[in-house]
Order: structure tokens, then C-alpha cells, then sequence
């Protein structure tokens, strides 16, 4: 799903990708993408930005990297444009916006897309399911994954919602056997969509009306994101696996 993604929105493999993530602990830099990309692709450099890091900061280190691609949440996409629109900082070279972890208002996208001059692609995903479906590059419909994840959009009756309806997302996973997820609601509301004109016979969905999270106000004036010490979980309940 990551490659189809990728692929879709015509990134390009041999330049660089920045990646601000919940999941990156420091400041990094590395000769190449990672998995899968490095795999199938000889692929240019990574920065990886922890999501905590300050606005300034993010705009330094990206301005400094100059990437190609982009990967962001879009709560930080709006404080990164607002930024870099109010002191005329530019990001040289960015072709491709991807944000992860929280609903993408149509206000957000334009104004990145007016700071940036860049593609702004959207993904639907969970860190129980993994990616829900992808933002098509032609009607900018979401297309469910389907291979990977069943999603149903359900009233609160349960019935299936049509074309038009929101409802509930249920889903089901294809891929976890060793934690499945049966019909799982995820907490989140979308709107139906109809058949996508650009040829693929995944479902669709028109807008994921899911959650998003505040920016964190530090005395000092700087905005940060609110990360609250997941990583840590298993220093206070240890996890682990049986055979």
C-alpha cells in the first residue's frame, strides 16, 4: 500500500523524503527510503523529524534538506504553511505532500498547495489496521484498500449506508492473524462515495470525518505536537508474545 501510494502520486524515488512521524524518537538522516522503497527502488536520502520538534524547526531542517517528498500530519502541515507563508520561507525542489494520522481539512490542503506549490495526497490509516484506503490522484475519492482491509460505513442501526450517507467505519482486517479485528469499530465517520472515474473497482470514500489533535501553546510561543509517551507503554504494563 505504501508503493501504491507512492506510485500514484508519481513520487520520485531517486530524490529525498522527509518523514515528520510520532514513530521517530531524534533527529535523523539516512542514505536512502527504507523499506519497501529501497527494496524495488534505488532510492535518495531520508530526514526523519521527530513530530515533537518545534514549527521552527521543522521549517529549518526541511528548508536546509530541500526534499521531494513530504510526509506529515496535517495539523502540522497548516502551522508548517501558516509559518513559512508569515516569514517567506519556501521549500525548493517539494513536489509531493503525503499526510498520515488525522482528517485533512479542505482549508489545510489549499493552503498547503498555495505555500508550497506541491501535490497534497491524503491516506486513511490506524496504527490497529494500518493503511484504510488512499486518496486518488485523479478525483481526489478515497479508494479503500481492499486486498488488505474490508471497510464497512454503517448507521447506527446498522444498516449499510449509500452514496452520500456517513456513517460509522467498521473494518475488518485481512492481514493480522495474530490479533484479528472482526468487524472493529474504529471511532471514526465517513461519507459514502460512488464509482471513481479513474478505472480501479476499489470502493470509495468521499471524506473521513476522523480526529485530530491540538497543537501544544509552550510558554515560550513555540507549537508542538502532543505526543503523550506511547513509546513508554511497556515500561508500565511489559507486553509480550506466547508460542
Amino acid at each position: 500500500m505504501t508503493m501504491r501510494e507512492l506510485l500514484w502520486h508519481r513520487a520520485d524515488f531517486s530524490g529525498r523524503f522527509t518523514a515528520s512521524r510520532a514513530t521517530v524518537g531524534q533527529y535523523v538522516e539516512h542514505d536512502s527510503w527504507g523499506e519497501p522503497a529501497a527494496v524495488l527502488f534505488r532510492t535518495g536520502r531520508l530526514q526523519g523529524i521527530p513530530i515533537i520538534a518545534s514549527i521552527d524547526n521543522h521549517a529549518e531542517w526541511i528548508a536546509a534538506f530541500e526534499p521531494q517528498v513530504l510526509l506529515i500530519y496535517p495539523n502540522m502541515l497548516e502551522a508548517l504553511a501558516r509559518h513559512c507563508a508569515a516569514r517567506g520561507v519556501t521549500f525548493a525542489g517539494l513536489k509531493v505532500i503525503l499526510t498520515v494520522g488525522e482528517t485533512l481539512r479542505p482549508e489545510v490542503r489549499a493552503l498547503a498547495r498555495a505555500t508550497f506549490g506541491a501535490t497534497v495526497a491524503d491516506s486513511y490509516s490506524s496504527q490497529e489496521i494500518g493503511t484504510i484506503a488512499l486518496q486518488c490522484p485523479d478525483s481526489d475519492l478515497y479508494h479503500v484498500m481492499s486486498e488488505s482491509v474490508i471497510v464497512e460505513v454503517l448507521h447506527d442501526d446498522g444498516r449499510a449506508c449509500r452514496e452520500g450517507e456517513t456513517g460509522r467505519v467498521v473494518a475488518t482486517d485481512l492481514q493480522n492473524f495474530a490479533t484479528p479485528m472482526v468487524r472493529y469499530d474504529i471511532g471514526d465517520y465517513a461519507e459514502v462515495a460512488g464509482p471513481c472515474p479513474c478505472g480501479p473497482r476499489l470502493p470509495t470514500l468521499k471524506r473521513i470525518l476522523g480526529r485530530e489533535r491540538n497543537l501544544i501553546l509552550m510558554p515560550d510561543g513555540s507549537r508542538h505536537w502532543p505526543l503523550v509517551g506511547f513509546s513508554r507503554f511497556r515500561d508500565v504494563a511489559p507486553v509480550g508474545s506466547t508460542k
